[in-house]
């Protein structure tokens, strides 16, 4: 009886935990975006991939990695290591 009466909340926890939501891997260190999506993955799955392409196209992503690269690019230059 009390299973029943948890199967509502079962099945919201089943769609937050569900793996096809969280697809689409973000490559960094290319000039672009590239979302990279599971091999063995269905519709729903997809469908995610191609809003996190959404999501990174329509955000500055892109232009804070150029803009902390280049800033650990500066710091790397004031830093006089030698070498042996």
């Amino acid at each position: 009886m009390a299973s029943v009466l948890n199967l509502p909340a079962l099945r919201r926890m089943k769609k937050r935990i569900d793996p096809r939501m969280g697809n689409g891997g973000v490559f960094l260190g290319l000039n672009g975006i590239v979302i990279k999506s599971h091999g063995g993955t269905d519709a729903i799955g997809y469908a995610s991939a191609l809003g996190v392409a959404i999501e990174m196209a329509d955000s500055t992503f892109l232009d804070e990695i150029e803009r902390t690269l280049e800033a650990l690019h500066e710091e790397d230059d004031s830093v006089d290591i030698p070498i042996r």
